[in-house]
């Protein structure tokens, strides 16, 4: 919701000059009794009409009677408006819109720096999970392996003895075979064949 503010507290508030059209900060004695500032000799400088730099509201249009009186009371209007900003005096309207666009600029690179600021926050978070994660995952997979490889082992060990008793028993059967064909072939060439 906007808050009621009046125009002569607005930094938005100008006047035109009379010579180049630029719109030019309004003193304190136009903002409080409508008095429009003179050049040297009494001549006006400025246009009698105030006007809003943002057209918030169109203050040219409304009617005014040429008095001081009249001015004045459009001038200490309480509006609604979005637009109002605080007169800091010695600035024109020009640089009040300047100074808006700063502060809202200003905001702008506040909330991109914070969402920045929170999404390195979440990234080095989700980083840090992964890390973990891939550190879990490495353990439990190194244990798995030394699992394997025990199992293994213990399966070779029991290769190589059940490979051990019969390599024996081969060679017991090779040394019996052995010896049982040089008999045989003793007993061939000793016996009397005649």
């Amino acid at each position: 919701m906007d808050k009621p503010r009046c125009c002569k507290d607005c930094g938005l508030l100008g006047i035109r000059s009379r010579a180049t059209r630029e719109l030019v900060e309004v003193d304190e004695s136009f903002r409080e009794h409508a008095v429009i500032p003179t050049g040297n000799g009494g001549q006006l400088v400025y246009e009698g009409r105030p006007v809003c730099a943002v057209w918030a509201y169109d203050l040219p249009s409304e009617p005014l009677a040429p008095n001081e009186a009249s001015v004045r009371a459009v001038l200490h209007k309480t509006r609604e408006c979005a637009e109002s900003v605080v007169w800091q005096r010695g600035f024109t309207p020009k640089e009040h819109i300047e100074m808006i666009q700063q502060a809202k600029l200003l905001e702008w690179q506040r909330e991109r720096e914070d969402a920045d600021r929170k999404w390195r926050e979440e990234q080095s978070a989700r980083q840090r999970e992964w890390r973990n994660e891939d550190l879990e995952n490495g353990r439990r997979w190194r244990d798995e392996d030394q699992k394997t490889l025990r199992d293994c082992h213990a399966n070779e060990i029991r290769e190589l003895r059940a490979n051990t008793r019969s390599n024996w028993i081969a060679a017991v059967i090779g040394c019996g075979a052995g010896l049982a064909a040089a008999g045989f072939g003793y007993l061939l060439a000793n016996w009397p064949w005649e």
